[in-house]
C-alpha cells in the first residue's frame, strides 16, 4: 500500500515566478506505506512558472468535475538538482555532492543555462546570497562560501573523519569540549589545537586581545570549527553545566569575577564521570578552588606535576540512570532522578546526534525502543543500528550494525502502539550494553561499541526443538535475570554462568528486581485453542527470592481474573497474552501486581502481607486490553493508563491505594506513546510533546516538537534527554531535532513581563481543588441506589463514588427516577466526571442531567455537557428554547454542577466551573416530577443528585 506523502516539492517564489523541482513519473511521488524518506531524491527537471497568468483547468474524473488552478510554464531545465533558493535572476539548486547556479532565459520559452558548478561535501541543505557571494550549508555540517577573489588557505592538518552508513562525515571530537578560561600566553589553546582531540571554547575578557587572537587563528585557517573565542566574563555568560570534558586555565585570578564564584562556575561546567579541571598548583586560586570542590562529593583532587587536577568521577548527588526500557529492573517507567525538575532550560540543541543517528528513511509510525541512559551515555536503536551519544553535549560517540534477525525486523516494521515488548531489546550497566536477540545476547562496550562477548542459551536451559529464546531480561548489579520458556534463571552478567534457576509452578513467569531480591509471579496464560491444551488458571503464585542464591523468602497464592484468550507461544509480540505486571516501589518497599492492566494487588516486600487492593474501571472491554500500557509507578503515586488507552485505574497513592483526585492534571492524550517520568515530572504526548510538573501542577507544552511514537523526553543522569524520534513523521511539527534540558532556577528571571502575564492568564491549567462531591470519595463514599431509576436505552451501575451511567448505543440514553414531591422551583446539585471513552462511532462523548413533568424522553429537559468535539454546554428539549455556549471542560477530574429552575419565572440555568448558561422555558409544565442521568458515547461517573426546592 502506498500513499502520496510528498506529491509536491517546496516551491521557491521570486518576483512573479515560481520555481520547483519535478519528477516525471507520478509513481515516484508515492511512498511505501510506513516509509517516509527524510532526504530528497534526484529529480528530473526544474520548472519555472509564470504567476501573473493563472488559468483554471476543468477535468471530469469519475463523474466528478474537478477544478484546478494552474500557472503556465515559463521554462524548464532537465536536471536532477533540487531548487534551494532564488536570488535576483539566479536560481541555486543542488544534489548530494554538488551545487549549481542557473541563469533563466531572457524570454519565456527560451533555454536556461547552468553558469556555475561546484563540488561540496554532503547534500546542499540551504543557501543565501549576500555581498556578491554564495553561501551554502550541507547535510554533513559544512559551510561553503563562493565568490570572486583568492580562496582562503585551509589548514594543512586535515580534520579527523570516520564513516557512518558507509559515508564520510565529520565526527564529534573524540575528547569532546574543552573550556579554556583566559587566553593568557596562548600556551594552553596552542597545545589543545595541536593535539586535535577537543573542540575548544576560550573565554577571554580582554576584547582587543580576543580580536587579535581571532584574526591570527583565521589567517591560519584554524578559527571556527575547532576553536572559538568568546569575549566576556564567565559570570556574565550563565555557562551551562556538565558540558566540558576539560576545563583549564593559566590564571583564574585574571578575571573580574570573584574567585569563589568563578571556581563554582568552572566546576559546574565539568562533565560528570569523565570530566577534568586543571589549574596551576600554585597561585591565588588554589585554596579557593580546593574549598569549593571539597563541598562537592563527586570531585577527586590530586597534584600532578605543576598542576592541580579535579576529576569528576561521579555524577551530582540525586541523579539516576535509565538502564531498562521500563526505567529500571523494577518496571516502574519512572526513575528516581531528583535533579530533573522544573523550571527547565536548554542544555544543548541538535548537532552530531541528528547527523549520524537519523536513518536514511524511517517507518512512518516507527515505535522505537526507549533509550537507555547510563554514566552519561545514551543508547538508541535506529532501524538496524545501535547508536551511542553523549547525553551532556549531544556528541555522537559510536555506531554498530545489528544482525537482521526476525526480532529486529519486527521491531523495525511494526507500528502498533502496543506491539513492542519492553524486556527483550536491550539493557545496560555503566560498562556493558546487552543487546538481546532471539538466541543470543551480545555484550558491547559502552565506551566504544566494541564487542565484549556473546551469551548463547545455556545448555541446561536449552529446548530440544531449538525454540528457547531470551525474554524478560533484567539486570541488577552483577546478576542478569531472564525467562527462557517456563524457567526463571539468574546468570553472572560477566561470564554468562547460570547461578540458579527456578521452574514455574504454573507455566509462565513475570517478575521485577529489587536490591538483593526478586519478586515473581507464576501464572498460566490461556493456551492456543487449536491445540486444546490447559484451560485458563485463576490462581497464580507470588513469591520473593534471594537474588544471590535463588532461595525463596516467602510465597503466597494470588487469585485473579484470567487474561484474554491469546496464545503465549505467539512470536508476533502484539498477539502475546497480557501478562501480569510485577512492579517494585523502592521508596515504600511495596510489590505491585497489576492484572489485566486494571486490578492492583499491593504487598509489603519484606513479608508478603497484603497492603491494599484496587479494582480499576476499564470500559473498553477485554478485547482492547492490549491497548492499555503498564502503569507508571513513581515514589508516591501510581499513574494508571489514560487518554487513548482508556482510564484503567486513575492515580493511586502507593502507600494506601486511595484514589487521588487529579482533575485537570493531564489532557486527554493525543497520539501514540505512554506516560513516563520521575517523581517531579511526567512526560507524554499531547499531539506535540508535553511535560507535567508535579510541584506546580502545570503543563508545559513543547508545541513545535514532534515526539514520535515513543515518548522521547526521558529524565536521567541529571538532565531531561530528548532524542528526536520524529524521523519519517508526516505531521506538521517543525522541530525535528534532538535536544536536552536542565533544571534552571534562574529561568523565571529571564521571562519578559508579557510572558508572565500570559502564564498568569492561563493559570486555569493549574486546577483549583475540585469541589467535594455530594457523595464524598474515600471511606465515606457510598454507591447510589440504582434500583429506583427507570432505564431508557442505558445502563446504570453502582460505583464507589456514586454510579456509572452508560448509554446502550450511539444515541442518547437515560436513567430517570421520580421526585419525592412535585417541584415548582428547585435546584439539582451533583458531581460528575468522564469515566472513559466508548468505542462507538458517531458523536463525541457527553453527559446529561435531565428533568421534566414525566419519564418520557420526549418531555425531558436535557442539560447536556459535551466533553468531545463540541466542548459546550447545551440546554435542550421540547419545553425550552435551545441554548448552546462553548465551555472548555477538563478532560479528567471531578466537576460540580448546579441546575436551577423556576417554572413561574419560566427559566432554567446550569452553573459549572464559574460559568452559568440560562434558557427560557417555553412549554406548559405544571411541575417537575422526574429527574435523572443521561448521556451518549461515553461512561460518566455521577454522584447522588441532591435536590432542594418547593
Amino acid at each position: 500500500m502506498s500513499h502520496n506523502e510528498v506529491h509536491y516539492t517546496e516551491p521557491v517564489l521570486s518576483g512573479n515566478t515560481l520555481y520547483n523541482s519535478i519528477l516525471n513519473d507520478p509513481a515516484k511521488y508515492l511512498v511505501g506505506r510506513g516509509e517516509t524518506y527524510v532526504r530528497y531524491p534526484p529529480f528530473d527537471r526544474i520548472v519555472a512558472r509564470d504567476m501573473t497568468e493563472p488559468r483554471w483547468r476543468l477535468t471530469l474524473n469519475n463523474y466528478h468535475l474537478l477544478r484546478r488552478l494552474e500557472f503556465p510554464v515559463a521554462w524548464e531545465l532537465k536536471t536532477p538538482h533540487k531548487v534551494i533558493i532564488a536570488s535576483g535572476d539566479r536560481i541555486i539548486a543542488g544534489i548530494p555532492g554538488e551545487v549549481i547556479v542557473v541563469k533563466p532565459p531572457p524570454k519565456a520559452g527560451g533555454k536556461p543555462a547552468i553558469v556555475f558548478t561546484a563540488k561540496v561535501d554532503g547534500a546542499p541543505v540551504n543557501a543565501l546570497v549576500s555581498d556578491g557571494k554564495l553561501v551554502v550549508s550541507t547535510s554533513v555540517g559544512k559551510i561553503y562560501c563562493f565568490g570572486a577573489g583568492k580562496p582562503t588557505d585551509q589548514p594543512d592538518k586535515p580534520v579527523a573523519r570516520n564513516a557512518v552508513h558507509g559515508k564520510e562525515h565529520y565526527p564529534s571530537y573524540p575528547e569532546g569540549y574543552a573550556l579554556v578560561l583566559g587566553w593568557g600566553a596562548g600556551t594552553i589553546p596552542g597545545q589543545l589545537l595541536k593535539a586535535g582531540k577537543h573542540q575548544i571554547v576560550v573565554i577571554e575578557p580582554d576584547r582587543s586581545h580576543a580580536e587579535r587572537m581571532r584574526r591570527s587563528l583565521a589567517e591560519r585557517g584554524l578559527y571556527g570549527r575547532q576553536i572559538q573565542i568568546v569575549t566576556a566574563d564567565p559570570a556574565d555568560l550563565l555557562l551551562s553545566k556538565y558540558w566540558a570534558n576539560l576545563v583549564v586555565s593559566e590564571d583564574l585570578a585574571s578575571f573580574s569575577t570573584s574567585l569563589p564564584r568563578l571556581c563554582a562556575l568552572a566546576l559546574d561546567s565539568v562533565r560528570p564521570f569523565t570530566g577534568l579541571l586543571r589549574i596551576p598548583a600554585e597561585g591565588k586560586a588554589v585554596g579557593v578552588m580546593q574549598r569549593v570542590a571539597a563541598a562537592r562529593t563527586e570531585f577527586v583532587a590530586r597534584v600532578r606535576g605543576a598542576s592541580l587536577e579535579f576529576r569528576r568521577t561521579s555524577p551530582p548527588k540525586g541523579y539516576d540512570d535509565w538502564t531498562h526500557e521500563t526505567a529500571g529492573p523494577g518496571n516502574t517507567f519512572a526513575n528516581r532522578d531528583e535533579l530533573v525538575k522544573g523550571p527547565l532550560g536548554l542544555l544543548w540543541l541538535s548537532g552530531a546526534i541528528d547527523r549520524f543517528y537519523t536513518p536514511e528513511f524511517h517507518f512512518q509510525h516507527f515505535r522505537t525502543a526507549y533509550p537507555l541512559v547510563s554514566n552519561g551515555r545514551m543508547f538508541l536503536i535506529g532501524g538496524k543500528y545501535m547508536n551511542a551519544v553523549d547525553v551532556y553535549t549531544g556528541n555522537f560517540l559510536w555506531q554498530i550494525e545489528m544482525p537482521m534477525t526476525q526480532r529486529v525486523k519486527w521491531r523495525y516494521q511494526d507500528s502498533r502502539v502496543y506491539s513492542r515488548p519492553y524486556e527483550r531489546n536491550y539493557v545496560t550497566t555503566p560498562d556493558t550494553l546487552y543487546i538481546i536477540y532471539e538466541e543470543e545476547i551480545h555484550l558491547v562496550s559502552t565506551a566504544d561499541g566494541s564487542k565484549l562477548g556473546v551469551f548463547t542459551i545455556p545448555e541446561e536451559l536449552a529446548h530440544e526443538d531449538g525454540s528457547a529464546m531470551w525474554t524478560e531480561v533484567r539486570l541488577m548489579r552483577n546478576h542478569l535475570c531472564c525467562v527462557i520458556g517456563d524457567t526463571l534463571a539468574c546468570l553472572d552478567r560477566k561470564s554468562g554462568r547460570v547461578l540458579w534457576q527456578r521452574k514455574s509452578t504454573r507455566a509462565s513467569i513475570a517478575y521485577a528486581l529489587a536490591d538483593g531480591a526478586l519478586f515473581g509471579v507464576d501464572y498460566v496464560a490461556p493456551r492456543d485453542v487449536y491445540r486444546g491444551e490447559t484451560k485458563p488458571h485463576k490462581e497464580s503464585v507470588l513469591y520473593r527470592l534471594d537474588l544471590e542464591s535463588g532461595k525463596e523468602a516467602w510465597s503466597k497464592s494470588l487469585k485473579h481474573a484470567t487474561v484474554p484468550d491469546q496464545s503465549p507461544k505467539q512470536k508476533r509480540p502484539w498477539l502475546l497474552p497480557i501478562a501480569p505486571a510485577v512492579i517494585y516501589n523502592a521508596k515504600h518497599e511495596k510489590v505491585i501486581v497489576v492484572v489485566n492492566r486494571k486490578t492492583y494487588y499491593v504487598f509489603h516486600a519484606a513479608d508478603g502481607r497484603k497492603a491494599w487492593e484496587h479494582m480499576g474501571d476499564y470500559s473498553r472491554g477485554a478485547g482492547s486490553l492490549h491497548l492499555a500500557p503498564m502503569p507508571l509507578v513513581a515514589d508516591d503515586i501510581i499513574f494508571g493508563a489514560t487518554g487513548d488507552y482508556a482510564n484503567a485505574a486513575g492515580v493511586l497513592d502507593v502507600k494506601t491505594g486511595k484514589v487521588i483526585d487529579v482533575g485537570g492534571w493531564l489532557p486527554f492524550k493525543r497520539g501514540c506513546s505512554r506516560v513516563i517520568g520521575n517523581s517531579s515530572l511526567l512526560t507524554y504526548r499531547n499531539a506535540a510533546t508535553e511535560v507535567f510538573d508535579y510541584e506546580t501542577k502545570t503543563r508545559i507544552n513543547f508545541n513545535s516538537v514532534r515526539a514520535g511514537c515513543t515518548a522521547n523526553f526521558l529524565p536521567a543522569d541529571g538532565i531531561l534527554n530528548a532524542p528526536s524520534f520524529g524521523q519519517g513523521c508526516v505531521c506538521n511539527y517543525p522541530t525535528f531535532a534532538s535536544l536536552a534540558m536542565i533544571h534552571l532556577p534562574e529561568l523565571e528571571s529571564f521571562k519578559p513581563d508579557i510572558i508572565r502575564e500570559s502564564e498568569k492568564a492561563r493559570s486555569v491549567l493549574t486546577p483549583e481543588p475540585a469541589p467535594a462531591p455530594l457523595n464524598k470519595p474515600g471511606p465515606e463514599a457510598k454507591p447510589v441506589d440504582v434500583s429506583v431509576f427507570e432505564l431508557i436505552d442505558g445502563a446504570l451501575k453502582p460505583a464507589p463514588e456514586g454510579c456509572v451511567f452508560s448509554a446502550a448505543g450511539a444515541g442518547a440514553g437515560f436513567a430517570v427516577r421520580k421526585a419525592l414531591r412535585p417541584l415548582q422551583k428547585g435546584t439539582f446539585t451533583f458531581s460528575f466526571r468522564k469515566a472513559g471513552a466508548r468505542n462507538i462511532k458517531g458523536r463525541h462523548g457527553n453527559s446529561f442531567l435531565v428533568l421534566g413533568p414525566g419519564n418520557s424522553p420526549e418531555g425531558l429537559i436535557q442539560v447536556q455537557l459535551y466533553f468531545g468535539g463540541r466542548r459546550s454546554i447545551t440546554i435542550a428539549g421540547a419545553h425550552v428554547d435551545e441554548v448552546t455556549e462553548k465551555f472548555d471542560f477538563p478532560r479528567r477530574g471531578l466537576l460540580e454542577a448546579s441546575v436551577a429552575f423556576d417554572l413561574a419565572a419560566r427559566q432554567i440555568s446550569v452553573t459549572i466551573g464559574g460559568k452559568t448558561v440560562t434558557a427560557k422555558i417555553t412549554g406548559d409544565i405544571p411541575a417537575i416530577t422526574h429527574y435523572g442521568y443521561g448521556g451518549s458515547n461515553s461512561d460518566t461517573i455521577f454522584s447522588e443528585i441532591a435536590v432542594t426546592g418547593t
